[in-house]
């Protein structure tokens, strides 16, 4: 295990040439091959928290002010006061067929059962959003993670936001070895 990784900045039409470090991102083609990290060192696949449409802290999309980096993305997601931050959504998964952060997917931004956020505005796609879209479960502690090749372990909420940034990479170079 190894804590303290650094992510790339994800690919954005802003500066198409950032590339983006995880296995699926909007209109992606990772090939297992990519997968340099190895399948068992690589997040495929987590929990989500659909929404009921009714306010739910666990699985609402908070809004924030839109940000430029990870790390900003980040600490402006965890000063978050639920009790009064506008909820974006809180039918997280309604519209699954969309397959995209606003719905369905999630991201290692932070650490399992963190809030959820959105930066408004944002100009152009979804992909000058920044966002904060953390997995999350019903049952207590963590959720269940399936890594690349077919392992399904559990991710606990206070894993190290080093290693679980580095699960969600294919190519950061990280190896790490279960429990998280």
């Amino acid at each position: 295990m190894r804590s303290g990784v650094t992510l790339l900045p994800g690919a954005n039409d802003t500066n198409p040439s950032e590339l983006n470090p995880g296995v699926f991102y909007y209109l992606s083609r990772t090939r297992t091959q990519d997968v340099i990290d190895g399948l068992s060192n690589t997040a495929f696949f987590s929990e989500k928290i659909r929404g009921s449409g009714n306010p739910d802290p666990k699985s609402d999309l908070y809004v924030m002010t839109n940000q430029f980096t990870l790390v900003d993305t980040w600490t402006t997601c965890k000063a978050t006061n639920p009790a009064l931050a506008t909820p974006l959504t809180s039918k997280w998964g309604a519209s699954w067929v969309m397959g995209e952060n606003c719905c369905t997917l999630y991201n290692h931004v932070a650490t399992p059962g963190s809030f959820s956020c959105a930066g408004i505005p944002f100009t152009g796609s979804m992909t000058n959003m920044a966002m904060q879209v953390s997995a999350g479960s019903r049952h207590p502690g963590g959720v269940h993670v399936l890594c690349g090749d077919g392992s399904v372990h559990f991710a606990s909420n206070s894993v190290d936001l080093g290693v679980w940034r580095g699960l969600g990479t294919r190519n950061g170079k990280e190896v790490f070895s279960a429990p998280w």
